[in-house]
């Protein structure tokens, strides 16, 4: 996931005012945390705002944690299972002012790992890792946990450069429109080949859960977006099968804004393939799950808030007509109004000019 300043520094302006006036009514911490929140907004480096205020790395860290978790708080984001609560668990475990010895410091950090491994999101490790390979150096355990230190630090480096494509892949999806044109052809090129690199990650790391559903929230888009249906035939996959598939692997990552953004993009895709299916009842359904602040004010990874209006002005005309047809009457309620109206019509005559006294001669 990003750093703390990099989430900052994207923060939509409205999302910004209201993140940082949750800072200030924290009375104990607002101080500092609001300096730091400021020079991130300002695209001040996280090196120089921690030599400005004098702090030492770990109370630099636990400050930039309050204003991550108060991010968290303003877009309703709350970690209560066992699963989600352990990622804040483990950074206060690394950061906090432990008194125990080494060898209990080792024991308790390692089952810190065995409990991230058994949820099954390990891949949030390195620091974890990074600091029980500087404790166990000099024991019979540095070599394993330099190597997995080594192995989830390449990882974590890996799966950031996945975001990073999978961004820029977003932002061509939002220069895309329907219309075949010479500039569609070469950003539908540009597009597929984001694809193939996240695709070749992937394969080269079948083990990282991350790597493998942002290659296949990859995969979706293109199919769903930008009509890209051949790349189903990779797998003999259905798009159903795809979007069940990839909404597991999204909600079994660790909790956090990596989750959360992902989330909000498959969410809009599938409401969008609803759309594009005139299933606009399920759409309907869907949609309801779509806030504007998670849709129009997270940044999402530049996944294009367009999508988010035209699904919102599909459901909008759907609402209107739905609400239009119930207010027409139906074939049998019209034809008892017309055959109504039309005594209502005889029987006003009959009372403005009276029963004509020669009808009986005319029948």
């Amino acid at each position: 996931m990003k750093a703390v300043n990099e989430i900052v520094k994207q923060l939509r302006e409205q999302a910004a005012h209201d993140v940082r006036a949750l800072l200030e009514k924290d009375l104990t911490y607002s101080e500092i945390s609001l300096q730091i929140f400021d020079a991130y907004r300002a695209e001040k480096d996280s090196t120089e705002v921690s030599q400005a205020l004098k702090l030492d790395g770990k109370s630099f860290r636990i400050f930039e944690r309050i204003i991550y978790l108060t991010i968290l708080r303003f877009f309703g984001l709350e970690d209560h299972s066992m699963k989600d609560v352990l990622a804040t668990t483990v950074f206060y475990a690394l950061n906090g002012n432990s008194k125990k010895e080494r060898n209990a410091r080792i024991k308790e950090l390692e089952d810190y790992f065995h409990a991230m491994k058994r949820h099954e999101i390990e891949e949030e490790a390195s620091s974890l890792l990074s600091e029980l390979y500087l404790l166990s150096q000099g024991s019979q355990l540095e070599t394993v946990y330099r190597h997995l230190y080594l192995k989830y630090k390449e990882l974590d480096a890996l799966i950031s450069a996945a975001l990073q494509i999978l961004s820029g892949m977003h932002q061509k999806v939002g220069q895309y429109s329907n219309e075949s044109n010479d500039s569609n052809d070469s950003l539908i090129r540009d597009m597929i080949q984001d694809f193939k690199l996240l695709r070749t990650l992937s394969d080269n790391h079948p083990e990282s859960k991350n790597l493998s559903c942002i290659a296949n929230l990859a995969k979706i888009q293109l199919v769903v977006l930008t009509d890209q249906d051949q790349l189903l035939k990779d797998g003999n996959l259905k798009i159903d099968h795809l979007l069940f598939s990839c909404k597991n692997q999204i909600n079994n990552l660790a909790f956090g804004l990596k989750r959360f953004y992902l989330q909000n993009i498959l969410m809009q895709v599938e409401c969008y393939y609803l759309v594009k299916q005139n299933a606009i009842e399920d759409a309907l359904e869907h949609s309801k799950a779509l806030t504007k602040k998670a849709m129009l004010e997270a940044n999402n990874f530049d996944f294009p808030r367009s999508v988010y209006k035209d699904i919102r002005n599909a459901v909008v005309a759907h609402k209107f007509h739905a609400r239009r047809d119930k207010l027409r009457p139906s074939a049998s309620l019209k034809n008892t109004l017309d055959s109504a109206h039309h005594v209502f019509k005889q029987v006003v005559h009959t009372d403005l000019f009276g029963r004509n006294p020669y009808s009986h001669l005319v029948n």
